[in-house]
């Protein structure tokens, strides 16, 4: 179809966790459109991985540019507010 495109939308998942902020900049220097980040509670599902801290800490690394694609799978919705895991960089 014109004017359609893919977007290469990497996951952050199997990242060394240790330099997060600087594997998603090499991803995006790659050409990663998007960055993906599945937000796990240990409730909903049985692993735990980002929360709205982690993602803080990206956005303040990465800056505002980068879309942050994010899988939310938690039971804790009432724990995570959604307004709180925007305000943390996250895109609705």
């Amino acid at each position: 179809m014109p004017g359609l495109r893919p977007y290469v939308c990497p996951s952050i998942l199997n990242a060394d966790l240790a330099n997060l902020a600087t594997a998603c900049k090499s991803l995006l220097a790659a050409g990663a459109d998007w960055l993906h980040l599945d937000v796990m509670d240990g409730h909903f599902v049985p692993n735990l991985t980002f929360g709205h801290p982690m993602v803080e800490s990206l956005r303040a690394n990465l800056g505002k540019e980068p879309f942050l694609d994010v899988h939310l799978m938690s039971s804790l919705v009432p724990e995570w507010p959604l307004f709180v895991l925007i305000r943390s960089g996250m895109k609705r």
